[in-house]
């Protein structure tokens, strides 16, 4: 959950994978101040929620894709409907991307210990818009 690679990649499927999985989130600022004790039950369910959003977000990608090259390639795509398709799916991505950068600022320290871990509030509402927009 502290360290998502672009291209997916499998969750743990192991008791030992899952352990080293939380031990990585142990070292985070959201456990260490605000879920410290939280057991590896728990983690698996927020991580199963992490995980399926990002599988979510990808898989759309990859349902818009894979016709539209396929539809481009055979030529059944004009050079504006093209570049719109194409406009939808650089929103799509750039929505992406704006969610992996407020999960990024989630897990860095906060500038004060008195301060609760938490993920940008900008981000997330450019993110959340940025899917009503789409």
């Amino acid at each position: 959950m502290t360290d998502w690679k672009f291209t997916g990649g499998l969750p743990p499927l192991s008791d030992d994978e899952w352990f080293q999985e939380f031990e990585k989130y142990k070292q985070s600022p959201d456990y260490k101040r605000v879920n410290k004790g939280m057991s590896i039950e728990d983690f698996k369910f927020i991580y199963w929620m992490e995980y399926a959003h990002h599988m979510w977000g990808r898989g759309l990608g990859i349902i818009f894709a894979l016709p539209f090259s396929y539809f481009l390639r055979k030529g059944y795509i004009t050079v504006r409907l093209g570049l719109r398709l194409s406009s939808l799916f650089a929103l799509g991505a750039g929505q992406g991307f704006i969610g992996w950068l407020m999960v990024k600022s989630g897990l860095e320290d906060p500038p004060s210990e008195y301060t609760q871990t938490r993920v940008s509030p900008y981000r997330l509402v450019a993110h959340l818009t940025s899917a009503f927009v789409i």
